[in-house]
């Protein structure tokens, strides 16, 4: 009886080898060289045969997959659990709703907030658009030897944040206050057609200005935000012509956040990498540009 259960044990252990070696055959024609001789190196390895058989590469392969999926799937169900990892994705159509904040006052029937001037915060996701925004908002009405401000936790949102600060002036300023209003735009990227709205010049307030802050992760790469610069604002024709119309330029400052975490770029390395950016992109649009001419002219030709 003890034999026949072994010889079973053998058995499924060869179908699984078998199983293994097939997988192997199959994978190993679209693997690099470097993964070929890695996994060569540990098939061939006698510690390795003993503690997990004729196949250890494919062995420690799947594992490693398993874990990775298992990781996946795990940081999937606690984002879902969790209900806070992104705000506003109950909506039935979140795209819609981005400028809800902004629209709220009017559907309550409120008074909207009378400001100056405008300064919209615009980036990718997780780039501290919000965090800066909140330490915005904060610093004004921090007073002397306060300490240092409490933020709140933040979380990806798909609804922009808006308020209006006012900086009071004082008695040398005659007790006169200027207010800013204050948007934070967030940076999923199918909200990025609504973000050209906001920096538009509107007829509601003429001798107001609009300003952009554009904010970058100095741990990250550029291409993100270079791609949302160029297509957004820097190629937006309705955009441009509004600003012409209005005989002003539009200022956008770049701001580097994330500045105290290791492996921080500096503010120089930064802006060389998004002139980089920006300069692939534009050779890249005049490229398909020049390419859709070259093949609407051949075409008509052929007609």
């Amino acid at each position: 009886m003890v034999e026949t259960i072994d010889m079973t044990n053998n058995s499924d252990h060869e179908s699984s080898m078998i199983h293994f070696t097939r997988v192997r055959h199959t994978i190993s024609p679209y693997l690099p060289p470097p993964v070929l001789n890695l996994m060569s190196s540990i098939d061939s390895n006698p510690s390795m045969q003993n503690m997990i058989g004729d196949e250890p590469s494919m062995v420690l392969f799947v594992a490693l997959l398993t874990i990775a999926l298992m990781g996946k799937v795990i940081k999937l169900f606690s984002l879902i659990t969790s209900g806070k990892a992104v705000e506003g994705l109950d909506d039935d159509a979140p795209e819609g709703h981005v400028l809800s904040e902004l629209d709220k006052a009017k559907s309550d029937g409120k008074q909207e907030e009378s400001y100056d001037d405008s300064v919209v915060l615009f980036g990718p996701s997780n780039s501290g658009k919000s965090v800066l925004f909140h330490t915005l908002i904060s610093s004004p009405n921090k007073k002397d030897g306060d300490q240092k401000i409490k933020l709140p936790n933040t979380v990806m949102s798909l609804k922009a944040n808006v308020s209006v600060v006012k900086n009071e002036t004082g008695e040398n300023g005659g007790g006169n206050s200027a207010a800013v209003r204050l948007v934070d735009y967030p940076g999923h990227v199918t909200l990025s057609s609504h973000l050209s709205s906001l920096l538009t010049p509107t007829t509601n307030h003429k001798n107001s200005t609009i300003r952009g802050l554009l904010v970058i992760d100095s741990t990250k790469s550029v291409s993100d935000a270079a791609a949302l610069l160029y297509h957004t604002v820097l190629t937006n024709a309705k955009l441009l012509d509004s600003w012409e119309k209005k005989k002003d330029n539009f200022h956008i400052m770049v701001v580097c956040s994330k500045a105290d975490e290791t492996k921080t770029k500096n503010w120089r390395r930064i802006k060389i990498q998004l002139k980089t950016e920006l300069e692939k992109l534009k050779k890249i649009s005049s490229s398909v540009a020049s390419g859709s001419v070259t093949m609407e002219g051949t075409a008509s030709n052929e007609m």
